[in-house]
């Protein structure tokens, strides 16, 4: 019998262990992710200012 619950407790410790290494890549993906899309949205505010002019707005 003890050899069966040391199979079982093995298991889990092996399924914990799946599961945090699982979370850390996803959470470093959601980084690097998060920082492509910061990036990607800087840029395309930095090449939309110039067309910003209120000409065509409304605004007097």
């Amino acid at each position: 019998m003890g050899k069966y619950w040391a199979r079982i407790e093995r298991a889990l410790l092996a399924g914990a262990v799946l599961i945090l290494v699982g979370c850390v890549a996803w959470g470093a993906l959601m980084l690097i992710a998060d920082v492509a899309v910061f990036f990607v949205g800087a840029a395309d505010v930095c090449t939309n200012v110039p067309k910003n002019d209120f000409s065509r707005s409304g605004v007097e």
